[in-house]
């Protein structure tokens, strides 16, 4: 990374990690009750610097990056007990959604005449599974039980206009990808696209009635009617009103 990547960033994160607004989330979330060498900002500050720039081997590598950002001198067990903390996800949770909605950035604009001038924005919902420690079954259940007993899955949505993640969820891989789909209420005059494993019908109908729409892949053995059949931009009305199965093999290739 060069001197003007690095001075464009620092312009960018300077005025969006607000010391106060982040110190605010410590009381918020309940994680500092009074002041500490360890604020929520200098804490919040540091994870960000070290991840971002370096590989973590172990947690003392996380006290070390304080001591050297902050000035402040701290034992490892004192810094330690800072993680350890059941508000400590919360408050990193506030920073998280603080930081996206600040570093919104539209980088996508539709041409003149454009059927994307009908949706205001493009969303991308979709899941990505992390094995943890199997002594977490309990808190975190796989879905392959026998090969990962334990297992997250970190559910993302995010727009295409703007080019990065607005909603961010991580839960036990067994809970249902449907369960972090955006409200349908939410999603007025714009586009959804998501897997099938994210599929849900009463869902897809709810989005339609909010002006809406939305993409899904589907399972090989669905066999919906066809309504409209759009092939290479040409309608093909004999098409409509017929079982997908039974037309598959017309449209091959």
């Amino acid at each position: 990374m060069n001197e003007t990547e690095l001075s464009r960033i620092h312009q960018k994160m300077k005025p969006a990690l607000d010391e106060e607004t982040i110190n605010g989330f410590g009381g918020t979330t309940g994680f500092l009750e009074r002041k500490r060498k360890v604020t929520s900002f200098s804490l919040a500050t540091t994870l960000i610097c070290l991840l971002a720039v370096q590989k973590v081997e172990s947690l003392a590598d996380l006290p070390r990056r304080f001591v050297a950002l902050s000035g402040e001198n701290i034992e490892y067990k004192p810094f330690h007990n800072q993680l350890a903390k059941k508000n400590f996800p919360e408050l990193m949770h506030f920073v998280l959604c603080y930081l996206l909605d600040r570093l919104l950035l539209r980088v996508l604009e539709p041409i003149p005449s454009s059927p994307r001038l009908r949706f205001t924005d493009i969303l991308l919902q979709d899941g990505l599974s992390l094995t943890v420690n199997d002594k977490l079954h309990e808190e975190s259940a796989g879905r392959f039980t026998t090969i990962s007993p334990a297992a997250v899955e970190l559910h993302a949505t995010m727009s295409v206009d703007e080019d990065q993640a607005i909603q961010i969820s991580l839960a036990p891989e067994i809970n249902g990808k449907w369960d972090f789909l955006p409200e349908a209420n939410s999603l007025d005059q714009k586009l959804i696209l998501s897997d099938r494993g994210s599929q849900d019908f009463d869902y897809c109908n709810e989005v339609e009635e909010t002006g809406a729409a939305f993409v899904s892949s589907d399972q090989r053995n669905r066999n919906p009617t066809i309504v409209v059949a759009d092939v290479d931009g040409k309608r093909r009305r004999g098409l409509e009103g017929k079982k997908l199965k039974n037309v598959r093999a017309k449209l091959k290739g």
